[in-house]
């Protein structure tokens, strides 16, 4: 087959990466400059790729119990408040919440570090085989009978909360009239955001895995976007505060991942190669499920073991989020779930560019299968 468009556009990222790699440091943010995302992907790749072993493979029940276990370690944590609601669609099919959970951990680590840090190649994995879940009722038939844009304000999902984040913030902390003036600086461009972030409401079944992963990264780069929008309304709130009002969105003695919770370095490193096993699991059973879907003959199970080995490395590389303690400042979280956010697409990039080659071998039947394995 020819080079699609999306290939083009990967192989101008690949030249870019490259290009932007030789630039000179840049000032005081320079997290967010191509040289601060660079260095946001290769520090956990060089730390994780050379310092892993060997893996069990994936079997039925393992990951479950893994993931059972971290999160008996947290505290019961309130409801979401984007359940049912637009805002709760604000993501990719294989994590819809995604844009609440992140904004929920840059204030309340104790009740989000679970929904954020455990996201890895699981994402990746749910995007290419499933199991992703349809949209809810109203937004499919919004979507089907042109009642609603497929990407329009809302697909006749209900609105999120309008006073979420600050109305809970305001109950977590008492604030003085300039804190609370600073704190609706933060709203107004988090209620921004949300308008500017497009609800998909297409049945991500019934889309092609290799557009389901293109997907997949511009809802990731979306997000990570919206979130340094909100930076320099956070920072100003952020200088307002008082240490022990600071203290108080990490409180509940949880500024740590449930995995590395008060242990030293001996069951900190236990922790990762639980996390990388994890993540190197849910590489396993997608590519488990690949083969059995699509019965590879030799010539596409050589793109298959490409596909394999780059979804390893990338299942390794993502667990650094896994296990690494949350920061105890506002501003610390929102460049810790940034740098995930990166790396994560830096994974589904890398992992997209394997499954490309692998998909154009496969045959109609074959790919209709494949398609099947999101149902």
């Amino acid at each position: 087959m020819g080079c699609t468009p999306a290939k083009r556009g990967l192989v101008l990222m690949a030249v870019v990466v490259v290009a932007v790699a030789a630039l000179p440091p840049g000032p005081a943010h320079a997290q967010f400059s191509p040289r601060g995302i660079l260095g946001a992907i290769a520090s956990p790749f060089r730390h994780l790729l050379g310092h892993f072993g060997h893996f069990r493979h994936y079997h039925p029940g393992y990951h479950d119990r893994e993931h059972s276990a971290a999160a008996s370690a947290l505290p019961d944590k309130a409801p979401n408040p984007a359940a049912g609601t637009r805002l709760g669609l604000l993501g990719p099919p294989a994590w819809p919440a995604a844009y609440a959970d992140v904004i929920g951990y840059v204030f309340w680590p104790q009740d989000y570090a679970q929904e954020t840090q455990d996201r890895g190649f699981d994402v990746i994995a749910e995007t290419i085989s499933g199991p992703l879940r349809a949209p809810v009722a109203s937004a499919r038939r919004a979507s089907t009978t042109g009642a609603a844009s497929a990407a329009g304000a809302g697909c006749d999902v209900a609105a999120g909360p309008q006073d979420w984040p600050q109305a809970q913030i305001e109950k977590t902390v008492a604030l003085s009239d300039q804190q609370k003036q600073a704190l609706g600086k933060v709203q107004a461009r988090f209620e921004q955001s949300t308008k500017n972030l497009k609800v998909d409401c297409r049945d991500a079944n019934e889309i092609a895995p290799t557009d389901r992963l293109g997907s997949l990264i511009d809802a990731i780069w979306a997000i990570r976007d919206t979130d340094l929008s909100l930076r320099e309304a956070l920072r100003e709130f952020d200088d307002t505060l008082t240490a022990d009002q600071r203290n108080a969105f990490a409180a509940s003695g949880s500024t740590q991942s449930a995995q590395t919770q008060g242990v030293g370095k001996d069951e900190a490193d236990k922790a990762m190669q639980a996390c990388a096993a994890q993540n190197v699991g849910e590489a396993e059973r997608m590519i488990k499920e690949i083969e059995q879907r699509t019965h590879p003959n030799k010539e596409q199970s050589a793109g298959l073991d490409n596909l394999h080995k780059a979804s390893t490395n990338m299942a390794k590389l993502l667990a650094g989020s896994c296990a690494k303690p949350a920061p105890n400042d506002l501003l610390g979280r929102l460049d810790a779930i940034d740098e995930q956010l990166t790396t994560l697409n830096y994974a589904a990039t890398t992992v997209q560019i394997a499954f490309d080659d692998f998909y154009d071998k496969l045959d109609d039947q074959q790919q209709a299968r494949l398609q099947s394995t999101g149902r």
